[in-house]
């Protein structure tokens, strides 16, 4: 049996970390995305295993990651399958427990990015791989033997240390991108992001496990978004409404360009808040309720009796009010408010205009047409066209 043949078929099948040694040397990785072979090992020699100890499985409890380590038999070397995750932790927790280890909260980060970059499969399935490769391996039918590691992350390789270059460059560049949000600065912003994702995102896509990077990738950013506009000026509850809406958006995705389209657009959107929030001049406390309730509902239908209704005075009072101190009718706010929304959506997504019309209110697509181009001096497929 040709050992190296069967592993690197067995990592392709289950995309898992798998590595072969003997005694302490790493003999062959066969995840060469696995940055750190000698992790997996070094969990399992920190457990000092029973003999006879042919097939074992290793979790830890805290953290929730574990390992698997099948003993050869003939040849005396071990194959370590993982480390792998169950299911998420949050970096909370991740860092706390990084901490009360090592007391350096400096180095966190690395840490918590070599975590998110771990497998994810269920305890149970991870143990059936392990026990399937030992009976190919070993022709061995005995259980595999469970043992629970209740703190392992000191024997985490260094290795993950030195990977902090590029995560200070995606750390120089969130930062960047947080600031042109809480400062309002839109368009510089939507300069940048054209240039930046074009060189740095693209590798996500080849991530072992896409849909996890992105998932946690898209969360932290409507996240730290929302913070940065309202750290701008932008309304709690509006701000909070919207990565609402985001989030539940991102649900529908599932394709990682769509994903992507749909990031550029929550970092927009903040910065336009935050933006809108400090070009506001100095207002009364009705005006404000307005922009917040339109805000808030631009991907609904309503009217101006609802908007009067939900803060409990007349129709009447409300247009001749707003107007005074605005100079515009309710109704064209709203609309204004509604198409900067659709020429955001038609710069970065593909919907098409009757999707957007729809999704934004309008009672019908012409309708919106029309409005566009009341507003904008041009129609929406013009606008796109000119991006």
């Amino acid at each position: 049996m040709d050992i190296g043949k069967l592993l690197t078929k067995y990592q392709k099948v289950f995309q898992i970390p798998i590595a072969l040694f003997e005694e302490c040397h790493i003999l062959n990785n066969f995840d060469k995305k696995n940055p750190c072979p000698e992790t997996g090992f070094k969990m399992i020699q920190k457990m000092k295993l029973p003999h006879p100890c042919p097939a074992a499985f290793i979790g830890n409890a805290d953290l929730n990651f574990y390992c698997g380590m099948i003993h050869l038999k003939e040849s005396g070397r071990s194959v370590v399958l993982g480390p792998v995750s169950d299911h998420a932790v949050p970096d909370a927790l991740l860092r706390e427990e990084f901490v009360s280890v090592f007391g350096d909260a400096a180095r966190t980060t690395p840490f918590v990015n070599w975590y998110r970059s771990l497998p994810l499969v269920s305890g149970k399935r991870f143990i059936e791989i392990l026990d399937l490769l030992n009976y190919m391996m070993n022709e061995d039918s005995a259980p595999v033997i469970n043992f629970n590691a209740s703190s392992q992350i000191e024997t985490i390789d260094p290795l993950i240390f030195d990977l902090g270059a590029e995560h200070e460059t995606a750390s120089q560049t969130e930062k960047l991108i947080l600031s042109y949000i809480t400062h309002g600065k839109a368009k510089e912003l939507r300069t940048f992001w054209n240039q930046y994702q074009q060189t740095d995102i693209r590798p996500l896509t080849s991530s072992r496990n896409p849909n996890r990077a992105f998932q946690d990738i898209f969360l932290t950013t409507c996240s730290l978004s929302s913070r940065a506009a309202m750290q701008g000026g932008a309304d709690f509850h509006v701000a909070n409404s919207m990565a609402d809406r985001f989030i539940a958006q991102y649900k529908t995705l599932n394709q990682a360009d769509a994903i992507l389209r749909l990031i550029n657009q929550v970092f927009l959107s903040f910065a336009e808040l935050a933006e809108k929030a400090q070009k506001l001049p100095v207002s009364t406390p009705t005006v404000k309720a307005v922009s917040r309730f339109v805000t808030s509902h631009l991907y609904e239908k309503f009217t101006t009796r609802d908007i009067a209704e939900q803060l409990n005075i007349s129709i009447e009072f409300l247009c001749r009010h707003f107007k005074k101190n605005t100079g515009l009718t309710i109704s064209y706010f709203v609309n204004q408010e509604k198409i900067k929304e659709s020429k955001l959506l038609l710069e970065t997504t593909g919907m098409s205009l009757s999707e957007i019309s729809t999704m934004l209110g309008f009672s019908s697509q012409a309708y919106f047409q029309t409005v566009f181009k009341q507003q904008t001096g041009m129609t929406p497929l013009k606008y796109r066209e000119n991006l």
